[in-house]
């Protein structure tokens, strides 16, 4: 049962303006959740209805904008959860209490399971697609309206969805000041790095496996919900670095990591660049985004590595401050 029950008024509201009733409860809701999903029947079809408590003004219209990118690439061939209209033509439809405002997006179901504990060795055509899904999302992103920022702007007309943001909230949200200071590095150097047309704009900015099902069409894309205005180096880095961790510390497969290159950064590669082209400085600086992802995952995870795997958590701060990992090291030496 979810940690938190969305009021029932509310969820009633909710799923009016989707023209459906009866929801079933399907998942999340817990303290840790980012929302709460349900089952809805719309016209005879399975879909899925997230409920989330809005966390700041902004939270509607930072959603939404998200949302139009993710229908955006699902209305150029990328399989994804389409975010549906509802009956009052929003994406994303409010409903408020005395207390909270709550926010929900629905989408129809889509069938697929997710990778487990597979094998590098089993993995060539996923990897393949996978790169192939990354790439096409770039391709696609590269004539998206919007490239360089988020439309949404707060009240001192600064940019709601950007790099500057999400550089601040982890910032605000790392507990370790020699990490926060070499965050603050990080910054400078990032500062630096060429933003234009061809290497930067909205992406996913988390299309790691377990944001991805497969099923008899091809792959899933799933949960936008940090999606953001940034190098699509660092998309690619985030795929990489997470498919190494997987391998490394959460499988049964740690022995194929020393022919990852091969295994899985080769078919990858080879299925992204059938869909667009990056410069070769641009993958230069792959191993520097694997690095600003250690400083995120070190923020997300902090607590519950310091809890319990304290001395993992003291080596992940040493190689996040000499800024390199085995993980960096590998890709560096892959692209040169």
């Amino acid at each position: 049962m979810p940690h938190k029950a969305i009021p029932q008024p509310i969820l009633e509201e909710i799923c009016r303006a989707f023209k459906s009733e009866n929801p079933e409860y399907f998942a999340g809701g817990y303290e840790w959740s980012d929302g709460t999903l349900f089952l809805l029947d719309i016209y005879g079809k399975k879909h899925v209805l997230k409920l989330m408590e809005a966390s700041s003004d902004y939270s509607l219209e930072i959603i939404k904008e998200r949302m139009a990118f993710a229908r955006y690439l699902a209305e150029h061939g990328i399989q994804t959860t389409k975010p549906l209209y509802s009956s009052r033509e929003n994406l994303v439809e409010s409903a408020s209490d005395n207390e909270t405002q709550y926010l929900a997006v629905c989408w129809e179901y889509i069938p697929g399971t997710g990778i487990g504990d597979s094998a590098p060795k089993e993995l060539k055509s996923y990897y393949l697609a996978w790169g192939t899904l990354l790439g096409k999302m770039h391709r696609l992103a590269r004539h998206y309206p919007h490239w360089r920022n988020s439309a949404v702007k707060d009240k001192n007309e600064k940019p709601l969805i950007c790099l500057d943001t999400e550089w601040q909230l982890f910032y605000d949200w790392l507990q370790d000041e020699e990490v926060r200071n070499a965050w603050q590095n990080l910054k400078s150097d990032l500062d630096t790095f060429p933003v234009n047309r061809n290497n930067f704009g909205f992406i996913h900015n988390d299309a790691h496996t377990g944001n991805i099902l497969r099923n008899e069409k091809g792959l899933v894309l799933l949960d936008f919900d940090v999606a953001n205005y940034l190098w699509f180096g660092l998309d690619l880095a985030i795929c990489l670095n997470s498919e190494y961790a997987r391998i490394m510390h959460h499988s049964s497969h740690k022995a194929q990591a020393e022919n990852l290159q091969k295994l899985f950064i080769e078919p990858f590669m080879q299925g992204y660049t059938k869909e667009n082209t990056l410069a070769e400085e641009e993958l230069k600086r792959i191993g520097k985004f694997i690095h600003y992802r250690q400083f995120l995952m070190f923020a997300v995870f902090y607590n519950q590595i310091k809890n319990n795997a304290p001395l993992h958590l003291e080596v992940m701060k040493r190689e996040i401050i000499a800024g390199s990992n085995y993980t960096r090291k590998q890709v560096e030496a892959y692209f040169g």
